[in-house]
């Protein structure tokens, strides 16, 4: 993990928000967050035992909440009754075949999951930056597996900005 600019230190402890967790990028951070000492709480929509979080029995070291991204409501309570310090938002329909023969459910996912994660958090009291104590949200796409070389970046109201 300090390959990714953080101290080794910086995960201990640190209460995370997984979303996605179950899916390919989650199946890899959840147990490198877990040997960081945070404490992983994940939000599951669809139990999948072929996947790598469950197929691996890590699952059993996290904190699970069955729900979806789309439910505000759920987003707000798991931030709030979880004290999360940080989220790390995977979360999408990321199979073109599927995303191509079910548009409205990945909108739902991808686009509207994640301005509802946004809004959970900004409405939790906290702004979504890079402190120790504040949320972190770090949106993904299926380009992830590219090598780029710059991101865009969208400039938040405080002059922070969200990685995308």
């Amino acid at each position: 993990m300090e390959a990714l600019g953080v101290s080794a230190d910086f995960w201990r402890d640190r209460r995370v928000l997984v979303t996605g967790a179950p899916g390919l990028l989650g199946g890899w951070l959840v147990p490198a967050l877990l040997a960081g000492g945070a404490d992983v709480v994940t939000i599951v929509r669809d139990w999948v035992p072929e996947s790598q979080l469950i197929a691996s029995g890590r699952v059993a070291d996290v904190t699970v909440v069955r729900g979806d991204v789309c439910d505000q409501a759920l987003l707000e309570r798991v931030l709030g009754e979880y004290e999360i310090a940080t989220v790390l938002h995977l979360a999408a329909q990321a199979i073109v075949p599927i995303a191509n023969r079910n548009p409205v459910s990945t909108f739902e996912t991808n686009i509207a999951g994640t301005w509802r994660l946004l809004e959970a958090c900004r409405r939790s009291g906290r702004s979504c930056s890079r402190r120790p104590t504040r949320h972190t949200v770090s949106p993904t796409s299926s380009r992830t597996s590219r090598r780029c070389h710059s991101t865009p970046s969208i400039p938040t109201t405080s002059a922070r900005r969200v990685r995308i």
